[in-house]
């Protein structure tokens, strides 16, 4: 089979599998110029199975949104898959294209054509189910403490919030997802402590010396170039940028630690803490930006009670 043919397969399970796509219903594909090509693709896999597809090409704008046009076709059509350079997961026209009942899912930039062979094509009921067992654990959670071998000391409080699992099943009137899928994850109502991630949205692979510093739920400050460049840019967006938004575990034993964010943050066993908005994890604060910090080799104790042991998930689907 070729590789044409490989994605071709992939994406026609995509858009049957997690978006459950039906005949006659409305695609819209959304793209910037640089993943037209694949924004094609993605709209001829829906016309394959049945849907009526139509293709946008439109990037992020300052602060991450999207035009207006864009954000009310999004709203008016059946489902949406969005293949931006950024995410546009926690955008204002995402999150009201969900309210109004339309179902999608991201393909961030990191996605690319190896990356969905690879992470798409594995034992997706898998994955979902270990994604599952995690969000299990935090939503009965009312401490978590990180802590690698790199530094992270971080403790957070999760009570009253309840864990989500990102399993892949975006079928549901108004859900949303990203493809590839594979985490359980959470939104704290508090943090303290340091986090020592080895790579950061937007960043990439960042240097030994990062640190970040949390106290009373927020950013609090950053050592080393790569942590204070991150530190200015979640900065501009005032306090709701420095805001503890997410802890997240990787559940895809498929995914490896690469640079790209969209594939490092699967990677199984994986921790990873975010910043900025949390109204799409289960948070309440709306931000221009949620930036993900991604720990490996990490210890993760959910009251008390090992979930990660260096790295190693320990709730395995029996």
């Amino acid at each position: 089979m070729t590789s044409a043919a490989s994605l071709d397969r992939i994406l026609d399970r995509a858009l049957a599998r997690c978006l459950g796509l039906a005949a006659d219903e409305q695609l819209l594909v959304l793209a910037d110029r640089s993943r037209a090509s694949l924004a094609e693709r993605v709209a001829a896999a829906g016309e394959r199975l049945g849907g009526r597809s139509i293709v946008m090409v439109a990037g992020l704008r300052e602060r991450f949104e999207l035009p207006e046009p864009v954000a009310a076709a999004m709203a008016a059509c059946d489902l949406f898959v969005a293949l931006p350079e950024g995410s546009i997961s926690h955008t204002r026209a995402r999150l009201a294209a969900c309210a109004a009942g339309a179902r999608g899912a991201g393909i961030g930039g990191g996605a690319d054509e190896d990356v969905l062979l690879r992470l798409m094509g594995a034992d997706l009921d898998a994955v979902a189910a270990r994604s599952d067992r995690v969000a299990e654990r935090l939503t009965d959670a009312a401490t978590v403490r990180v802590e690698c071998p790199r530094g992270t000391r971080l403790e957070l409080d999760l009570r009253g919030r309840a864990g989500i699992s990102d399993d892949g099943d975006y079928t549901a009137r108004g859900a949303y997802g990203n493809l590839p899928f594979g985490e359980g994850f959470a939104s704290p109502v508090g943090g303290e402590g340091r986090l020592c991630p080895v790579t950061v949205a937007g960043l990439g692979r960042v240097a030994d010396d990062t640190v970040l510093e949390v106290a009373a739920g927020a950013l609090a400050g950053a050592a080393g170039a790569d942590g204070r460049r991150l530190e200015r840019a979640l900065r501009e967006h005032g306090a709701p940028g420095l805001n503890l938004a997410e802890l997240g575990v990787g559940t895809h034993d498929g995914a490896r630690l690469t640079a790209s964010i969209v594939e490092a943050e699967k990677v199984l066993g994986t921790v990873h803490v975010a910043f900025g908005a949390s109204v799409n994890v289960g948070g309440t604060v709306a931000a221009g930006t949620h930036v993900d910090c991604v720990v490996p080799d990490a210890t993760v104790l959910v009251d008390g009670a090992p979930l990660l042991r260096d790295g190693r998930l320990l709730v395995e689907p029996g």
